[in-house]
């Protein structure tokens, strides 16, 4: 053979001896590891919720394994409001009925009631609505009486909810796919205006003792950019009527001209402003008269869109707007859905941990504030609005045309949020900004930089009178211009684009539907459980994937260090040191359960410190400042260095061994190489079962057991290989392993490479690490061993029995880590 032959003959050679240095095998382990901690997420009774209406536990629902370790990585999170921080359960608190009558000053008489209090009006009037009631919307003959009627009628005919009678008792229950709609009927019904029956082209509901049905004609569905939903029905004497319900900025905005006076906009505006500043939520009802003529030229245009081939929602809304104008006000109702268990502690925690956490809702601006507050998103922070639907309603932009208002806008919205990152500089605010204030600012070109950085510079905001596709603008353009790992959660079908936009999404098992639910990574069925899923579950997911892929990498470099130095020995022959069928099942033998068991079952911090509000934050936060657990260069180095430490000192101690070959056995025989390569093959496989048990922090029963196992397959193999004088047609092995077994200088090997190479070498490391650049990680599991009782353990860095070289910090801060701790 040529040199040039011989050269490429030798480097394929050794090509194919050092390619064990890659665990080809670490992609199944990694995926095994990951379906168990999937496991483990849906088998956490901390994290199951009891459901009376199904009665049953409804736990955490893991859709995918692949995004375990990122939940610890969000820096990002974007919350809808109702069903996911409020339990979506909603009871009818107050409402206002406005007069048909008209004042003298032409203004418009507006009655407040309180909860299911109408009795009350209909006391004060001389005919009780139930009676006053004819089946007819334009009956005015009883004054304040045909007001509430014709309140409580809309309120009873507005829905798309389902009665069910119980026959034994004559009670009805009511169910639908949202929870306020179910609210308002069950108040028309405490009011005796009662949803006796629905079909898909009949509605009837019992006022008092008399059945009024109605023929439903047409039904327009809620859509998110009109806000509202419509019913057409024909009432028992032929006339066509449509009832509108909705978000006030949509329902006034298509009210008959001169319905309303700037009066009574402003009582609309105060009424609405109250009931939002007390956490409620608030939709407006109207109504009109439709002439025949008027339907059936609307019927047509509906019917030549349903029957053709390009349908979009523009076109939807524009065909529901023609019919949707003209509107007459009946009425303001507003409704409490409070907030669920633990969500104010669950934001707080977030917010220590440095995450930003925005709420995205379609409310009114004044209730996401409310909500704010009383969810912790607020504290000790100043609220900036922009609320551009608000300046729009001043009396100089009124009447300005459709163009002027918005250039106007434009500049608010501009000018409003430049003077937001001056005061975000300087103080911690939250954002408050509406629908509208938010779409100039991510469809303008020139707002667009503005905002991203502004919202660089706060740590939580509310974004109300959003649509489903703003929801998920928002998030996408965070995953853009961040680069960092967003979480969305949400209830609800509007909450599935955010969520499929975001990194990581999480579904509410709630009352809405499933499509949040099967949108989404992770089902929960509480909004509190995701402060375990992201502190516990996450970082103990992202840890565990870091020991196992680094331990994987480390044995798996272990096992080919020593060749490099043998290959000198044997002058590059290509030769190996260990025996063939070793190096074949050693990952899937000797050394597979302890990595696997790492990425299982192994915890860095107890579960109970990384669910503290003191602690918990702060660990949480250290792992996306000094990038704690994250794959790369300066998590592998160590475990790269330790294995060619490790391997380089095994061959060493070996290396008397290996050159003088006086291994004793009984038949004067001298030992070979594959001897001598099979005691250096166990000395590599105890020593880093060995060192497994060092780094392993929670040693459990299966994982000791694991490396236990591990340890004793290999007596167990070299045995079976060598009681055989041909197997598989060789006898490299025959008898090996009675020379070693019955050499004690092999017991001294194995006892010098594990344990006196890791005392020498691991232990050092270790005690140099923790004593002189501890991490907050470090010092919990100095001080954790200490007390039982972890309620009655000292706070790092404000208990004056722990000296520390930092100066404490207030609030009970853990101290910097660039310095020396002593604990």
């Amino acid at each position: 053979y040529s040199n040039a032959t011989l050269l490429g003959m030798n480097y394929m050679t050794y090509f194919i001896l050092f390619s064990f240095m890659i665990p080809i095998s670490l992609f199944v382990t990694v995926e095994m590891c990951k379906a168990c901690q999937i496991v483990l997420m849906a088998f956490d009774q901390e994290m199951m919720h009891w459901v009376e209406e199904k009665g049953e536990w409804v736990p955490c629902r893991p859709k995918t394994s692949d995004l375990n370790d990122q939940l610890a990585l969000v820096k990002y999170i974007f919350t809808d409001k109702t069903g996911t921080l409020t339990e979506n359960v909603m009871k009818y608190v107050e409402g206002v009925i406005a007069s048909t009558a008209r004042l003298p000053n032409g203004d418009r008489k507006w009655t407040t009631h309180l909860g299911n209090e109408i009795d009350s009006i209909n006391k004060s009037c001389d005919v009780p609505a139930s009676q006053s009631f004819d089946g007819t919307f334009h009956n005015n003959r009883f004054g304040d009486s045909s007001d509430t009627a014709r309140f409580l009628a809309a309120v009873s005919l507005c829905h798309a909810v389902v009665s069910f009678e119980n026959k034994i008792t004559g009670e009805y229950t009511f169910e639908g796919s949202s929870p306020d709609e179910v609210a308002l009927v069950k108040c028309a019904r405490d009011n005796d205006f009662t949803l006796a029956r629905r079909t898909s082209k009949s509605i009837t509901i019992r006022v008092g003792l008399t059945d009024h049905t109605y023929e439903i004609v047409e039904e327009l569905e809620f859509t998110a950019t009109r806000k509202m939903m419509s019913i057409v029905l024909k009432d028992a004497f032929g006339d066509l009527l449509i009832i509108s319900k909705g978000a006030d900025s949509s329902i006034i905005a298509r009210l008959a001209s001169g319905n309303l006076t700037q009066t009574d906009r402003e009582t609309i505006e105060s009424h609405l402003v109250k009931s939002a500043s007390n956490g409620l939520r608030t939709l407006c009802l109207a109504w009109r008269h439709i002439p025949n003529f008027a339907y059936n030229t609307w019927r047509d245009e509906y019917l030549s869109y349903i029957q053709g081939t390009e349908k979009s929602d523009e076109k939807y809304d524009a065909l529901c707007d023609k019919l949707e104008n003209n509107l007459s006000i009946i009425g303001i109702t507003a409704y409490e859905d409070k907030l669920q268990d633990g969500v104010p502690d669950t934001i707080r925690f977030f917010l220590k941990s440095n995450l930003v956490v925005w709420m995205l809702t379609g409310d009114k601006l004044e209730t996401g504030v409310e909500i704010g507050k009383n969810c912790g998103l607020v504290d000790n922070c100043r609220i900036f609005e922009i609320n551009l639907v608000k300046e729009q309603t001043r009396e100089y932009i009124v009447d300005q045309s459709h163009e002027e208002r918005k250039k106007c806008g434009i500049q608010f919205v501009k000018d409003k949020m430049k003077e937001a990152i001056t005061e975000a500089s300087q103080e911690a605010i939250v954002l408050a900004v509406d629908g509208l204030a938010l779409d100039h600012a991510m469809t303008v070109e020139e707002l667009t930089p503005i905002f991203v950085e502004l919202s660089a510079l706060i740590k939580s905001a509310i974004l109300c009178r959003l649509t489903p596709a703003q929801k998920g603008q928002i998030v996408d353009l965070f995953k853009k211009k961040s680069n960092e790992t967003t979480l969305a959660i949400g209830d609800g079908s509007n909450d599935a684009t955010m969520i499929t936009a975001s990194d990581v999404g999480i579904g509410i098992i709630g009352l809405e539907g499933s499509q949040a639910e099967l949108a989404s990574d992770y089902a929960i069925s509480r909004f509190r459980h995701l402060k375990r899923l992201v502190a516990v579950h996450g970082r103990y997911s992202l840890y565990r994937n870091s020991m196992c892929i680094g331990f994987s990498f480390y044995k798996n470099m272990f096992l080919v260090v020593p060749q490099i130095p043998f290959a000198f020995s044997c002058a590059f022959s290509g030769m190996s040191l260990y025996e063939a069928w070793l190096l074949t099942i050693k990952n899937t033998a000797f050394t597979f359960l302890p990595p696997f068991f790492m990425g299982c079952f192994d915890k860095d911090i107890p579960e109970e410190v990384l669910e503290d509000p003191v602690a918990g934050p702060q660990l949480l936060a250290e792992l996306g400042k000094k990038g704690l657990y994250r794959v790369g260069i300066k998590m592998m180095l160590p475990w790269y260095c330790a294995a060619f430490v490790h391997g380089v000192l095994v061959y060493i101690v070996s290396f008397t061994y290996l050159e003088n070959q006086d291994t004793d056995v009984k038949d004067g025989k001298i030992s070979g190489i594959f001897t001598t390569g099979t005691a250096v093959f166990s000395c590599v496989v105890v020593t880093v079962c060995t060192k497994a048990l060092i780094h392993i922090k929670e040693l459990s029963v299966i994982q000791f057991a694991g490396v236990l196992i591990s340890i004793l397959l290999v007596p167990v193999t070299l045995f079976f290989l060598s009681a055989f004088e041909m197997f598989f047609g060789y006898t490299h092995m025959y008898q090996v392993a009675l020379y070693l077994m019955s050499d004690p200088k092999f017991y001294l090997l194995l006892f010098i490479t594990s344990v006196g190479i890791l005392c020498i070498c691991d232990f050092s490391a270790l005690y140099l690490q923790r004593h002189a650049y501890p991490s907050l990680r470090d010092l919990w599991q100095e001080l954790f061993p200490y007390q039982e009782d972890y309620s009655k353990r000292p706070l790092l860095g404000c208990s004056p029995n722990v000296s520390n070289k930092v100066a404490p910090k207030k609030e009970c801060e853990m101290p910097e880590m660039n310095k020396a701790n002593d604990t």
